[in-house]
């Protein structure tokens, strides 16, 4: 047996491996485990069980991992990143910031269970809703490249225009015939020594600049009225998400990294969560976290589409 000594989790979520009878108390949804690298071993009340997508986590789970093996636990503080070899039992979380209903709100999201989710996620009203929504990027993104990923109609094509909210001399950057999703270069590549020019940057060479507001508008092609629009804001300090493409439990890891902080970057964590494979987009975290997303962003449609799913293949399931 592999001692959990050599490595310690979080307080309050990880525990040694008991040397005694299972806890009394009824064992409770603790969080979700992405399998990083490898396979982790898991056990439940004395029994093993196959590991699966973005596998919910109940208190009293016993978890090995060999040499090698690397998993991801996915809690409110945020993602929680731990190698092999080690083994422990999992335990319920201890809040380690203030209470507010913004985090009692994300907290039900990954800690309660399914019919409590359902029933407890709002979705917030929306002054004025589009029908191709701007899903992400939203608000403030660090996320690098910043992805624009849009309602689309199959067969068509969009122009999109991104200019700079409060930095007229900044050209904007103009991209024609386009669909969803669409990745622009690193802010930080970019630097404040641009000269004002009249013609508009285009896919070749566009780039963003770090700290700036953005409009971005999304035309069908030929058309002068833009059919959505948005703003959001770069940041200083971009989570790079490299240029290799991101597995699945990648994208997830960094979906509930955004949604974890406060306030959430809800377009950072769309970009991931609406660029996952079929059987992720299916499990119980992407759907969990797409509800909580579309509802405080209030996209009706999204939400209802989630809240549905989650229901039908979840609100009954057995963890």
């Amino acid at each position: 047996m592999i001692a959990s000594s050599e490595t310690s989790g979080p307080p309050g979520f990880l525990s040694p491996p008991s040397r005694g009878k299972a806890g009394d108390s009824s064992p409770a949804l603790a969080g979700f485990l992405l399998a990083t690298t490898g396979r982790p071993e898991l056990q439940r009340g004395g029994q093993s069980i196959e590991p699966r997508a973005a596998m919910p986590v109940m208190t009293g789970d016993r978890v090995k991992l060999l040499r090698g093996v690397s998993v991801s636990l996915v809690v409110p503080s945020g993602p929680t990143n731990l190698s092999g070899p080690h083994e422990f039992t999992v335990t319920r979380m201890q809040a380690d910031r203030t209470m507010t209903p913004e985090i009692d709100l994300w907290t039900t999201v990954l800690l309660e269970p399914t019919a409590t989710v359902l029933a407890r996620m709002p979705l917030q009203l929306q002054r004025s809703a589009s029908r191709f929504p701007i899903y992400s990027p939203q608000g403030y993104t660090r996320r690098v490249p910043v992805t624009i990923i849009w309602k689309t109609e199959s067969g068509k094509t969009y122009d999109l225009l991104i200019s700079s909210a409060i930095n007229p001399d900044e050209p904007a950057i103009s991209l024609r015939r386009v669909t969803s999703p669409v990745h622009l270069p690193d802010p930080a590549a970019s630097t404040a020594r641009r000269t004002s020019s009249s013609a508009p940057r285009t896919a070749g060479n566009a780039g963003l600049t770090a700290d700036t507001l953005y409009r971005v508008r999304i035309f069908p092609s030929g058309k002068q009225v833009p059919m959505a629009e948005t703003h959001f804001q770069t940041s200083r300090q971009p989570v790079e998400t490299g240029d290799r493409p991101l597995s699945a439990e990648q994208k997830l890891e960094l979906a509930s990294g955004a949604l974890a902080e406060q306030p959430p970057r809800l377009g950072d964590a769309l970009a991931e969560l609406l660029t996952l494979s079929d059987e992720y987009a299916a499990s119980e975290l992407a759907l969990r976290l797409k509800l909580y997303a579309f509802g405080q962003l209030g996209l009706k449609d999204e939400y209802e589409s989630a809240r549905d799913e989650l229901r039908n293949r979840y609100a009954s399931a057995a963890p």
